[in-house]
């Protein structure tokens, strides 16, 4: 298990495979919206920035914070949680935790 604060050791953790990641504060709560798009089939995850924003947005999440999640975290660390982790979010929404599938 990795417990995670920050954008870098959430990509550390995604490129290390770790089998389960905690995500807390701040973080956690930038990315709350993903939980929405986590119940779309692994097939279904689109790999280009567009076609992720568009996604995005037919979840219910306003584009504004499509793009911003995309400029910060990158459309590959997105892509990896959506597609290899279930997400659960806890503690309110100061903790989000991936499960590998």
């Amino acid at each position: 298990m990795s417990t995670v604060l920050t954008i870098k050791e959430l990509k550390v953790a995604l490129a290390n495979k770790e089998p389960r990641i905690v995500i807390r504060g701040k973080l956690a709560k930038q990315l709350k919206p993903l939980t929405k798009l986590n119940k779309q089939s692994a097939s279904n995850i689109p790999t280009s920035q567009g076609a992720l924003v568009a996604s995005f947005t037919l979840s219910g999440i306003g584009t504004a914070v499509a793009i911003t999640l995309i400029v910060t975290i990158g459309i590959v660390s997105i892509v990896a949680m959506l597609k290899n982790y279930n997400m659960v979010l806890r503690s309110g929404d100061s903790e989000l935790v991936l499960e590998k599938k």
